[in-house]
């Protein structure tokens, strides 16, 4: 039980750094280009030197790009303290509950492996009174029989109850994990929905992956053109300076 809680905080925090890792990505691309980060924090003196003539082209497409960030950050955020709620109420507390029901089922598995060392102590002095026909042979018979009996009680209930706890225990448990599955699956459902509107924001179209792709392909293409054309421009006015 407590390896299986274990377990379910590394998996976690590994959903939340990956979150952060993915907004850390994003700010930095932005900050790069723009010189401040998308959320408008240009404390970093050193990379606030205003935007470049390419980036005063696109101005509007880097609003365009800090808003859908801002957003997506704000849905991430959002779904990971939900996805963190149900994990804490769907698995980690049922699983605390049950554990703690443990303690007087092996309690009572103790109580009859005693109940049975004392039955088997007494039956072996019953043969060896017989042995010996000591005169307190009536006495180790009837102590055998309330040993036996005690056994007996305790075993009955471990015999009657034990299978259905770890039957019940099977059925517990593929309910807390088939809601937690299904709280991941809105939880991806909603991230996949907020990177769409965020794509739709930056004028993407929404269509298939492949489509959207291409697209972004283009985009990049068209982008490496107009870097390579200004790199011409700015060693054409460096030369004529030089001359």
């Amino acid at each position: 039980m407590k390896k299986i809680c274990k377990d379910l905080r590394k998996h976690g925090e590994a959903i939340s750094n990956m979150a952060k890792a993915q907004n850390r990505i994003l700010n930095d691309l932005y900050q790069t280009v723009y010189g401040r980060s998308s959320s408008g924090d240009s404390s970093d003196k050193s990379r606030t030197r205003g935007p470049t003539r390419l980036v005063i082209k696109r101005v509007p497409e880097l609003n365009a790009y800090a808003s859908a960030q801002l957003a997506l950050a704000d849905t991430q955020q959002e779904m990971l303290m939900r996805l963190k709620l149900d994990e804490e109420w769907l698995l980690m507390e049922p699983i605390k509950k049950y554990s703690l029901m443990f303690p007087t089922v092996s309690a009572t598995l103790a109580k009859r492996d005693s109940r049975k060392q004392d039955m088997e102590k007494a039956n072996t002095k019953v043969e060896r009174y017989k042995e010996k026909n000591s005169p307190k042979l009536d006495g180790a018979i009837a102590d055998a029989k309330r040993a036996k009996d005690g056994f007996d009680k305790v075993d009955s209930i471990v015999v009657a109850e034990l299978p259905t706890l770890y039957a019940g225990r099977l059925e517990f448990f593929e309910v807390c994990l088939g809601s937690y599955v299904q709280s991941q699956k809105l939880y991806y459902d909603e991230m996949v929905t907020a990177h769409r509107e965020s794509l739709t924001k930056l004028g993407y179209s929404s269509g298939s992956p492949d489509e959207m792709k291409e697209q972004l392909d283009e985009e990049i293409d068209a982008l490496f053109g107009e870097l390579a054309a200004l790199s011409v421009t700015d060693s054409a006015a460096a030369a004529r300076t030089t001359k």
